[in-house]
Parts: C-alpha cells; structure tokens; sequence
C-alpha cells in the first residue's frame, strides 16, 4: 500500500483543477500567516477495522487543518463528504471547504475566509 500510496499522491499533484492552482499559488511558501501548506497529504483513518486513506486537497500540520475544494462533482458526495469530514473531526483535524466556483470567481474573498478561519482556531 505504501508505494501505492506515493505513487497516487505524487500523480494527484500533477493533475490539478485551475482553482487549485490559483488556490496553492497564493497559500504555497509560507505566504499566509507564515503556514506551511502541503497538497495531496494523505492522511490513514481506520472503519470496521479497515485501514483507509483519505487525500486531502491541501493540509496545513501545524493547525492540523485540512482544505478541500469542491467542484460540482461534490453536489451528489454531499453524504459521502460529510462522514469523511466527521471521521477526521473526531480524529483531532479542522476540515474546511471551499467551492471551486468561489476561488474563481473572487480568490481574494476566499483568501480572506481562510486567515478568519486561521485566525479563530489558532
């Protein structure tokens, strides 16, 4: 599993929505609130005794944050993502999202809910 796995993230991290890229430009390096993001983090959770792996869009180990960006394929997940997201709540990460529509639309304005969100739960 573990080639596998490195091999899945290092090709997620080629293959990437034009609101993804736009996002990690303006959140790589350091450039908010000097936090190191990382895209593609696998991060393993356990269901029925079963070893998972969830891939997170971006992560941020520091605050144990996990960002995900929902294009339309999200609006039929929506119950999928939701136990997803409890999952990693109760295993101590913050999940938040943004649409890929929003970060296209006004990336400024989504930068801006992302340090709020830094800054509450810092």
């Amino acid at each position: 599993m573990g080639m596998d796995l490195r091999y899945l993230t290092r090709t997620l991290r080629h293959q990437f929505t034009v609101a993804e890229a736009r996002f990690w430009e303006v959140i790589r390096n350091r450039q908010i609130m000097n936090l190191k993001f990382v895209r593609q983090h696998p991060i393993p959770y356990e269901i029925d005794g079963k070893l998972n792996v969830f891939v997170t869009d971006f992560y941020c180990a520091s605050n144990k944050l996990i960002i995900e960006l929902d294009g339309s394929s999200h609006i039929d997940s929506k119950e999928k993502d939701e136990i997803r997201d409890n999952i990693l709540t109760k295993k101590g990460y913050k999940v938040i999202h943004f649409f890929n529509r929003d970060i296209e639309k006004d990336l400024p304005k989504t930068i801006e809910k992302l340090i709020s969100h830094l800054k509450l739960n810092s």
